[in-house]
């Protein structure tokens, strides 16, 4: 089976914009408009994970702050590794940009936790959030 990463372009708006639906306020958040605006005017970076020749998932990486934020990543099909492609994928970039550590918030009831952490990234924090009623989690890794 053929697996790529590469770096998503303006032409693959519609296709990342599909892959984060299935994130909470993913319509709002990742509208095709929002998402051009992202890649033109703030420089964030999205990758997609290619599997013949469909994406099946996307990532969004802020590398603004010096360190590197995964601000997103959503896959279609969960249980085959793919997140976790894309996850060591971000780590080996985020270190080719000399980043220190590489960090992400995610919310409790996507049950993320056991991902996280079977990729070695740490808790390192936990924030109940009143508005949605659940814990908001930050995962980070080490590079340096």
């Amino acid at each position: 089976m053929k697996t790529q990463i590469r770096q998503a372009t303006l032409e693959d708006v519609p296709a990342i914009s599909n892959i984060f639906e299935v994130l909470e306020m993913g319509k709002k958040m990742w509208s095709r408009n929002k998402l051009r605006n992202r890649i033109i005017d703030e420089k964030r970076e999205f990758y997609l994970l290619i599997i013949k020749n469909n994406p099946v998932g996307a990532i969004s990486l802020d590398f603004i702050t010096g360190d590197c934020e995964v601000e997103a990543i959503a896959i279609r099909k969960k249980g085959r590794g793919y997140g976790s492609n894309l996850l060591n994928y971000s780590v080996q970039l985020a270190k080719d940009k000399k980043c220190e550590i590489i960090w992400c918030y995610t919310m409790d009831y996507y049950n993320a936790r056991g991902f996280y952490e079977s990729n070695n990234w740490k808790e390192v924090e936990c924030e109940f959030d009143k508005i949605r009623g659940n814990n908001i989690l930050k995962f980070a890794k080490k590079l340096i």
